[in-house]
């Protein structure tokens, strides 16, 4: 089966459960699929709805398993302990603002609403700021994306291998620096683990 078959069978399925469960990445991969041809245009604009259900999911897994089943399987969302601080602190100092910049920078969106349930926050007031944060990175990336495709079907054959590895080294040093920065903003951060001692008691 080529790329184009697996596409028009499964494309819109396995997108749409990606823009459930991870991030800028997938929106990048819409916009570069539409410019090629592979996905059509209506289709891609449920992405923000998609977008806005994953949040809401992942904050329900905040909300009702609490910080025990966090803190036992952290390691499998990347959600350490000094993470969790981090987040909480960085809600608490920017509040719905935390939402929109969180869906914007990569590898927070989702661990940002599972903190957010965690500490019994509302999703009344929650829903509106992670809507407007998802569409507006959807619609970004989703643009960028279909910028890098159309420009990749003027590459020339000989040289398009090559442009693969150097697209996708653009995204790593993007999303890599990103993570750093945010590993250091981490570490400056007192662990006093409140969250989870607040649950066990």
């Amino acid at each position: 089966m080529d790329w184009m078959a697996f596409l028009e069978t499964y494309g819109y399925a396995a997108f749409y459960f990606l823009l459930l469960v991870e991030g800028q990445p997938t929106y990048w991969l819409g916009g570069v699929l539409l410019s090629l041809g592979g996905f059509s245009f209506w289709p891609l604009l449920l992405g923000p709805a998609v977008v806005l259900l994953g949040d809401y999911l992942f904050y329900l897994v905040g909300l009702k398993f609490g910080a025990r089943l966090i803190e036992k399987h952290g390691k499998i969302l990347f959600l350490s302990k000094r993470r969790i601080d981090y987040l909480a602190n960085f809600f608490d100092n920017h509040k719905g603002k935390a939402i929109v910049i969180s869906k914007l920078a990569y590898g927070i969106g989702h661990n940002l609403m599972l903190v957010y349930g965690l500490t019994r926050g509302k999703w009344s007031e929650a829903w509106k700021w992670s809507l407007l944060g998802g569409t507006s990175s959807y619609i970004l990336y989703v643009t960028l994306g279909y910028f890098l495709g159309t420009g990749y079907s003027y590459i020339s054959e000989s040289i398009k291998q090559y442009s693969i590895i150097v697209l996708l080294g653009v995204l790593v040093l993007i999303f890599g620096t990103q993570i750093i920065i945010r590993s250091i903003k981490e570490k400056r951060v007192v662990l006093s683990f409140s969250l989870f001692n607040k649950e066990k008691k």
